[in-house]
This record gives structure tokens, C-alpha cells and sequence, in this order.
């Protein structure tokens, strides 16, 4: 789930519980809307936490299938993290 507050949802038209995708260079997330006043407008919050995939619609943007919260951040592994014995 994405939480947002009114002021973005009504920019963006959507309501609660909607679908929706984020999007960003590394990757695509889609889940439902949370829409509370709690959010302070300008910034979403989403949990640390895999989504189920059942029942939920294609990306818009991939034709995939939801993906998950970490498709939207990008890991860099230096060579030499992996030696080591």
C-alpha cells in the first residue's frame, strides 16, 4: 500500500483504495492507494513489506504483474565486497 495525503491524491485523481504505479528509473511498483490526512502533502510512505500478488492488475508501464517496493531503488555491489573468505 502507498499512503498519500488528499492534497496529492486529488492531483494525481485518485481515490482510496485505487490502483496505483509508481514509476522512476530503476522500476515499477504497483499497489492500492491510502489516502489519509496523516500524510503530510508532497511525500507518499510505503511499508518495508511484500505486497500479495493475487488479483492485481498488470503495470500500465511493464505488462508485468505488480512488482514489489524494492524494484524502485537500485543496488551497486562493489567487486570487492564479494572476497573474502
Amino acid at each position: 500500500t502507498m499512503w498519500m495525503s488528499p492534497a496529492d491524491a486529488a492531483k494525481i485523481e485518485v481515490r482510496d483504495n485505487d490502483w496505483v504505479e509508481a514509476v522512476n528509473r530503476n522500476g515499477v511498483f504497483v499497489c492500492r492507494a491510502i489516502v489519509s490526512h496523516r500524510m503530510p502533502e508532497g511525500g507518499v510512505f510505503v511499508y518495508h513489506v511484500q505486497e500479495r500478488t493475487i488479483d492485481m492488475p498488470l503495470s500500465e508501464t511493464t505488462g508485468k504483474r505488480g512488482g514489489i517496493h524494492n524494484s524502485l531503488t537500485r543496488l551497486l555491489i562493489k567487486p570487492s565486497h564479494l572476497a573474502g573468505g
